[in-house]
């Protein structure tokens, strides 16, 4: 499966109730100006990079990825 856009693979992960590896590390942010978007899913492995340099772009991200962090994610045992 190709995905087009970063929304897309998150769009594809709350439709599927999928989650990341480690939630709490996903948004890193740098002292340089920029944010990582690093990470893996949970469910299947399709790990991912993304270096934003918007901090409103950043802010948005973490809007919709909202659900799939840990505060809001009840992570079961696998």
């Amino acid at each position: 499966m190709r995905w087009l856009t970063l929304l897309n693979s998150l769009d594809y992960m709350l439709e599927r109730q999928h989650t990341f590896t480690e939630p709490e590390n996903v948004f890193t942010p740098s002292e340089r100006g920029f944010t990582d978007f690093i990470g893996n899913r949970l469910e299947f492995s399709a790990a991912f990079f993304y270096r934003i340099y918007d901090d409103a772009v950043v802010e948005e991200l973490r809007k919709i990825a909202e659900p799939l962090l840990p505060q809001t994610v009840e992570r079961s045992v696998l």
